[in-house]
């Protein structure tokens, strides 16, 4: 995303809880220039991890 220049839209999402408007869920892909991004993975056994990127 940082080095293409785009924010990709979140898969699936066709009808979010109405309580969750607040937090400005992207549906669609936005052609921006992001500095930060986050990276998250899960694996089996528990392996869980998240990555913050920062363009330099």
């Amino acid at each position: 995303a940082i080095k293409d220049g785009f924010v990709p839209g979140s898969a699936n999402v066709t009808n979010p809880d109405p309580e969750l408007e607040h937090l400005n869920l992207l549906r669609k892909t936005q052609f921006q220039q992001p500095s930060t991004v986050m990276s998250n993975s899960s694996g089996f056994g528990g392996a869980n991890v998240s990555l913050i990127f920062e363009k330099v």
